[in-house]
């Protein structure tokens, strides 16, 4: 077993919950102990730590202890990569032999009909590449766009209140320069709009930096607020970054509901430590 005081990756944490989650599915431990440690995953700071929730688990074929180095894949044979290189110059020849023949009778027909009166398309009549449309999903790689996209934009990391839609959209109060108790609101889509002129930050908001969210534990929590807060058939709708006065430490909130407008919120820190659940209780 490695070191128990080394300190955890994240891949070692998620290596531990994938085993608990086996776990669960095996029957092995309860739907309590199976979130009692996934959330202990989560924030497991040592190797050891992990050891200590996963030690009395069974597990899968295959499958070390968190932490233990991954086998490299077995190198290749040189005969094997010169014959691939061979294989790629051939069908890049090939394609070569054939945009030449196409720019010939192209220039040969005169980019109108051929003998046989089929019609010749023309280069610049070819459709051009569509760009990449400027969207939101919420998604990991979608809210790390975002905060990257926040910094490149307003040159801070500091939000005063941000909320994260699940139907692709971004509400954020930015800080208004040269105006600490204002604030202006943009929408992000993949790109930012602004929705109107500054205005008084009502609730005393103080700044949150966006680069202290952790991403990974995030989704962990939505798919926790999704299961465990008695909202049958539960559904992430959207979550809020806030730190007003009421706050001890900025708060991220994540609301999850159905078609029955039946709801209930899961209240974590920033880190994804999780400060309190508000459960449906209909």
């Amino acid at each position: 077993m490695p070191d128990p005081h080394v300190r955890a990756r994240d891949n070692d944490r998620d290596q531990a919950i994938e085993l608990i989650e086996a776990a669960f599915v095996d029957g092995q431990i309860t739907p309590e102990d199976r979130d009692i440690r996934v959330g202990n995953a989560l924030t497991a700071i040592s190797l050891g730590d992990l050891e200590v929730l996963t030690r009395d688990l069974q597990r899968p074929a295959g499958q070390g202890f968190p932490g233990a180095p991954v086998p490299l894949p077995p190198q290749r044979s040189g005969r094997s990569g010169a014959g691939l290189v061979l294989v790629i110059l051939a069908v890049g020849l090939g394609v070569v032999l054939l945009l030449g023949g196409a720019v010939v009778a192209l220039v040969s027909g005169g980019g109108s009909t051929t003998g046989s009166g089929q019609s010749q398309v023309a280069v610049d009549e070819l459709p051009a590449p569509a760009a990449e449309a400027d969207t939101f999903q919420m998604t990991p790689a979608g809210v790390r766009r975002f905060v990257a996209d926040y910094q490149a934009r307003f040159g801070t990391a500091d939000v005063l209140a941000a909320t994260m839609y699940a139907d692709g959209r971004i509400l954020v109060e930015v800080p208004a320069r040269g105006h600490p108790n204002r604030h202006e609101d943009w929408t992000y889509r993949g790109a930012f709009t602004q929705d109107g002129a500054a205005t008084t930050n009502a609730f005393h908001e103080r700044p949150i930096d966006l680069r202290t969210l952790n991403v990974r534990r995030l989704f962990a929590n939505i798919e926790r607020a999704e299961r465990t807060l008695k909202v049958p058939d539960a559904r992430f709708t959207h979550l809020g970054l806030s730190n007003i006065w009421s706050d001890d430490v900025p708060a991220v909130n994540i609301h999850v509901g159905n078609e029955f407008n039946e709801s209930g919120y899961l209240k974590t820190a920033l880190g994804g430590r999780v400060i309190r659940a508000y459960a449906y209780s209909g």
